[in-house]
């Protein structure tokens, strides 16, 4: 079971690591949304999420501070997912439904997350 365990925080961190190097390298697009959100200082905030999910996707991945790691990356990816994926905002249904896809997908990732914050083995 441990290396269960190192291995899906290892595929789970890999996500974070690609994703935060985009929106690092590339912020404008993210900035952009969030300005249209009304959110304040848009481009350095895409750049401080994207260093914080790099080094909490670095840290899971590492199995180093796994918990805190978890935690910071679960925080990180409520304001990520709400203004990076508004699908009750997009007008086509193809948009919309690309939105609530990531939405979900994201969700889904936060539910891991929580799993590793808690220590949770499921439900036998």
């Amino acid at each position: 079971m441990r290396t269960l365990r190192y291995l899906g925080d290892l595929l789970a961190s890999g996500v974070f690591i690609f994703g935060g190097l985009q929106a690092f390298l590339q912020p404008a697009p993210r900035a952009a949304k969030a300005e249209a959100m009304g959110l304040p200082e848009a481009s350095l905030g895409v750049q401080v999420n994207a260093l914080v999910m790099i080094a909490g996707g670095a840290a899971l991945g590492l199995g180093l501070f796994r918990r805190a790691a978890a935690m910071l990356l679960a925080i990180s990816l409520v304001p990520t997912t709400i203004v990076g994926h508004p699908f009750w905002r997009e007008g086509t249904p193809a948009a919309r439904q690309a939105q609530t896809t990531q939405f979900l997908k994201n969700l889904a990732m936060l539910a891991a997350l929580l799993f590793i914050i808690t220590g949770a083995r499921g439900r036998d």
